[in-house]
Parts: C-alpha cells; structure tokens; sequence
C-alpha cells in the first residue's frame, strides 16, 4: 500500500492520535501520582488523628466521672426513653472524629485537585452549624417535653386520674411535634405538611373532647368540681349525717368520698352529694381545738 494513499494516511492519523493520547495519559498518571500518594498520607493522618483525639474524649469523660454525672441526670433519662443511650463521652469522641476525618478529606481533594469532592466536603462544612443547632433545638425541646409530661402525669395522678399518662403521653408529644417543625425550618427543610398534619390533629382531638365532656364525662366534670369544694368545706375526721345515720368522713377523692360507718363499714357517696344537699355536720376535735 503507497504512502501516500488515503487509507494510509488515515491510519497513520489514527496511529499518531492513539499515540499521543496514550502519552498524555501517562504524563497525567505520573503527574497525579505524587499528588494522589500525599492526599492518601493526609487522609491515614487525619484518621489517626481523629481516632486519637476520640479516644482521648471517651478516657477524659470516663476518668472525670462526666459519663456518670450525666447517666444520673433526667436529661440522661430522657434520651434513654426516646432510644438514646450512648454516653456523651463516646457522643463528642464520635463526632470529633468525623469532624477531623473531614478536614483531611477537604486538604486531600485539595491537594488532589479533585474540585467535584472538596466541593461536596465544602458543602457538608457549611450545612454542620445548621445541623448542630437544629440537634441542640431537639435535645432541648425533647428534654423540657419529657418534663412537661412527668409533670402532668405527676399532677394528674395526686388527682387519681386514671388517664393521666395518656394526657401526658399527648402533652409529650404536642411539644416534639412543635420542636421538631423548629428543627426542619432551622435545616430549611419545609415542614408544611407536619403543621397542617398536626392541625388537624389538634382540631380532632379539641373536637372529641368537647364532645366527650359535654356528653359522656359531664357527671364527671361536675363531680371533679365538687370534689375540691367538698375538700375546703369537710375535713377527713369530720361528721355527717347523710339518710340520718352519723358518718365519718375518712377522705375525698376526685369524684367520690369515703365514709366511715357506726357498725365499722365504709360508705362511699360522690362528691356532689356533700356539695348540692344540706347535709348537717360535726368539725373533727382537731379543728374545734
């Protein structure tokens, strides 16, 4: 085949543009490698130095006695209702790692430069002050909602309720739903469907309980109301006569009082009836003392 040919001289074209793209390969290859060999040696630092300052975390809090001091408070018990149990120790040694873990990432896509990756690390850095305040928000709002609820439970029960921790229940999770829509806009996160998912909810439950206390629990409500009247007005100890026969009034509960009787038996009669009846009545010796 001539020289000069065409078919000749496209394969020597092809031959020549392999040959030169094989070469810039390789030049990029043993440019790169140097490179690519430092951002290795920055990353195994930075992960030595990560595990390093993580473990040195988790010895100062377990020397010091943080672990315990905070595995004896309520915020340590309201994380452990909600799952959380790690110690803050092994929380601040974790997340000290990553953080360390990352710069050394950002330094080798530098040193690399692999500009797509240290901009995603770049991106990560700028989101962590939103995520941190965003964590702080839900640990607060879940730590006061865990208060919130002992104390209605608390509140509830020394009125003998029998639903109290399902209003506490409710009280708990009212608060976490607010918390958390103040999370998800701090992340920028639209949270417009949880609000008005929580809307209706509200208006349900609002609907159901007006329903229920002005059909169902009315005698209820009256009778809690005269409960705490009949507890200013007739003291454990005190006589009464109800039907004629003298009674001593041994305690008031939210809806019903308990009566000792002559022959030794108890009577128990609703609060209403001590409020809304004339009933004559003895004040026990230590009030006439």
């Amino acid at each position: 085949m001539h020289l000069n040919s065409p078919l000749a001289q496209t394969s020597f074209s092809i031959l020549s543009a392999l040959r030169d793209a094989f070469a810039s390969m390789g030049r990029d290859i043993i440019d790169f490698t140097p490179k690519l060999a430092v951002s290795l040696i920055i990353t195994f630092v930075g992960w030595v130095i990560g595990l390093v300052v993580a473990r040195t975390l988790i010895s100062f809090f377990a020397r010091t006695g943080l672990d315990r001091l905070f595995h004896g408070s309520s915020l340590s018990n309201s994380f452990s209702s909600a799952g959380i149990k790690i110690p803050p120790g092994a929380l601040l040694g974790k997340a000290a790692f990553w953080l360390i873990l990352l710069f050394s990432l950002k330094a080798a896509a530098d040193n690399a430069g692999l500009r797509d990756l240290s901009d995603i690390v770049a991106a990560v850095f700028r989101f962590l002050p939103k995520a941190i305040v965003a964590i702080i928000i839900v640990a607060t709002g879940f730590f006061v909602a865990d208060l919130l609820r002992r104390a209605t439970i608390a509140t509830l029960g020394k009125l003998g309720l029998d639903y109290a921790k399902t209003l506490g229940s409710l009280v708990f999770g009212f608060v976490l739903v607010i918390v958390l829509t103040v999370a998800l806009a701090q992340l920028g996160i639209q949270a417009g469907l949880l609000i008005a998912s929580v809307e209706i909810l509200l208006g349900s439950l609002a609907l159901a309980m007006a329903l229920a206390l002005g059909l169902g629990l009315r005698d209820a409500a009256g009778g809690l109301i005269a409960g705490v009247y009949a507890k200013d007005v007739f003291k454990p100890g005190t006589t009464v006569e109800i039907g004629g026969e003298p009674c001593i009034i041994q305690g008031i509960g939210p809806l019903t009082a308990k009566l000792l009787r002559s022959d030794g038996s108890f009577l128990v009669i609703p609060n209403t009836r001590l409020t809304l009846e004339t009933i004559p009545a003895h004040p026990a010796v230590e009030e006439i003392q």
